[in-house]
């Protein structure tokens, strides 16, 4: 699933979002760009599409310049996404570096800017493309990949709660959803506890499901395994870093 990156404006900088917003676009299959303007929902106020596009965007550019620096609604989204703890990777005009207050400030480190040129108009676009490349070409290193693995085969669901079990450990994710079956029996929320979810698939002999493992912080890093023995079929997603998913698929490979 593609990342949303919620672009913060004022309309005076209109060109550098559009730059910005087709650099965006050309990552195909992972980021796309959220613009509010561009998001015409008849009866919604423009609040609560502002709050929308934050909630389900994954970062934020605001692009701070002499025409943004005071702009009422750039500053509330970089507010508003602070509060929903949205990772935020500003472009700074370096003319204004020492004029930011707020949360976003000269103190803190700022390596995304560009020069400015009132009489090169050129020269100041060339400036912000390179420099809106390197928070794109930033973004891409920090994005969980996501990676799979297929097998055609039965899987021995007491030897995966084990092969599991050291997994979820070692990558930090400790919360597991049971996807499928559903049951309306209460299960522990941990893989290996008493009435665990391996436990209940052991036990009531299930030979197909779908479970979840994940970090309740960093929500998009997460593992989803799916087992059908009738087919038989074995898949793992798995949404970490590329380093990780690649430990994790000669693991899973090797141990069954």
């Amino acid at each position: 699933m593609r990342k949303k990156i919620f672009i913060s404006y004022a309309t005076e900088d209109k060109n550098k979002m559009l730059a910005l917003s087709k650099a965006i676009d050309k990552l195909k299959g992972i980021f796309v760009p959220i613009i509010i303007a561009d998001k015409r929902n008849p009866c919604t106020p423009l609040t609560d599409k502002v709050k929308k596009g934050l909630e389900e965007s994954e970062y934020i550019i605001p692009i701070l310049t002499k025409n943004s620096i005071q702009n009422q609604w750039v500053n509330q989204e970089i507010g508003y996404a602070i509060a929903r703890n949205r990772k935020i990777f500003p472009i700074v005009e370096n003319s204004i570096v020492n004029e930011l207050k707020g949360f976003i400030h000269k103190q803190i480190d700022l390596p995304f800017k560009f020069e400015s040129s009132s009489t090169e108009p050129q020269k100041e676009a060339l400036n912000f493309n390179k420099c809106y490349k390197n928070v794109l070409e930033h973004l891409v290193k920090i994005t969980p990949k996501e990676n799979r693995v297929t097998l055609k085969k039965i899987i021995d669901t007491s030897k995966l709660k084990h092969i599991m079990g050291s997994i979820y450990m070692e990558y930090g994710l400790f919360h597991t959803l049971l996807l499928a079956p559903a049951t309306q029996i209460p299960i522990q929320n941990h893989s290996h506890g008493k009435n665990g979810y391996f436990d209940y698939l052991i036990n009531n002999s299930c030979k197909e499901y779908l479970f979840k493992y994940f970090n309740n912080i960093e929500r998009d890093r997460y593992i989803e395994v799916y087992v059908n023995n009738e087919i038989p079929e074995f898949k793992v997603k798995l949404h970490l870093t590329t380093k990780e998913n690649k430990e994790i698929k000669d693991k899973i490979k090797k141990s069954l």
